[in-house]
């Protein structure tokens, strides 16, 4: 049975094509989390500093990314 899981990751920039998301707790980055394909990104969600929601499947892949606009 798979399970998911939600974390809470701001997207840090956008460099050659590729977004950098980092999930971090207390200030502390717990996880670097390269995007190739920015289409995965919702396009209001697109800019440094973006609040994402990204739900990762047992294996670490990546099921979902939701752009949270309330949590900026």
């Amino acid at each position: 049975m798979t399970s998911n899981r939600t974390h809470t990751a701001t997207l840090d920039r956008i460099e050659e094509g590729i977004a950098v998301l980092l999930r971090e707790d207390d200030g502390d980055v717990l996880e670097e989390r390269h995007i190739h394909n920015l289409d995965r990104i919702p396009a209001e969600g697109r800019h440094e500093g973006a609040v994402l929601h990204v739900t990762i499947d047992d294996d670490q892949a990546l099921v979902a990314i939701e752009y949270d606009s309330e949590a900026e």
